[in-house]
């Protein structure tokens, strides 16, 4: 099913690695796991880069962006 859902693949390794637990492999996970696995995918590196939209890794860390952009939407 994860294979086949329709998702820009910018989000597709985040929900993985929600679903990968560092080796500790989950079978479902909450919103909140997601929350945390995209915090540290996007992280890394500057995978951060790949959100749409964001001007600056500043504005990338604020955690009103992420609500703004992708809690309430």
């Amino acid at each position: 099913m994860i294979e086949t859902t329709d998702m820009q693949k910018v989000y597709k390794m985040p929900i993985l690695y929600g679903f990968y637990n560092e080796g500790d492999v989950r079978l479902a996970v909450t919103d909140a796991e997601v929350v945390e696995s995209w915090k540290k995918f996007f992280d890394r590196g500057t995978n951060w880069k790949d959100f749409p939209k964001v001007a600056s890794y500043e504005e990338y860390r604020t955690m009103e962006y992420y609500r703004r952009r992708y809690v309430e939407n």
